[in-house]
């Protein structure tokens, strides 16, 4: 019983690190792009919308995500409460990881273009990528479509 409970208390750290250290670099990246309302990259859900505003547009197998500013964090929340749901979340669920991962990926062709593939290689499992984002956070974005 002690070690789940340490166990616990330790994922509940990286964790929190984890949101930290993602809210600052989206923070600083907003900023640098003149985005306004940069705070809000501390806001649960709301750190989508600045992730999405720092994209503009998302392009997924040759499909433009309408209204992506939008679309994401509302992904994110229709996932949070249909997640659960047979079927119906595990499909929702899939095609939020696939957004994630492809938004993720423009993120770094954007940032860091030489070593985009491996970071989205990288953030396919999740602990990587508030430290990639971290990494690049003061590099020039290219604009890549």
């Amino acid at each position: 019983m002690l070690l789940v409970g340490l166990f616990s208390l330790l994922m509940g750290l990286i964790g929190i690190a984890a949101y930290v250290v993602t809210g600052y670099a989206l923070f600083i990246m907003a900023n640098n792009r003149g985005i306004a309302n940069a705070w809000l990259a501390w806001v649960p859900i709301a750190n989508l919308y600045i992730l999405a505003q720092i994209l503009r547009t998302l392009n997924i197998f040759g499909f433009e995500v309408p209204m992506f500013t939008l679309v994401f964090p509302a992904a994110a929340v229709v996932v949070g409460l249909l997640g659960r749901v047979a079927f119906i979340g595990g499909l929702l669920g899939l095609a939020y990881f696939i957004l994630s991962i492809a938004a993720l990926n423009k993120l770094y062709r954007m940032y860091a273009p030489a070593n985009a593939t491996l970071y989205t290689i990288l953030s396919l499992f999740g602990i990587p990528a508030p430290i990639i984002l971290y990494m690049i956070r003061n590099n020039q974005p290219i604009e890549v479509q």
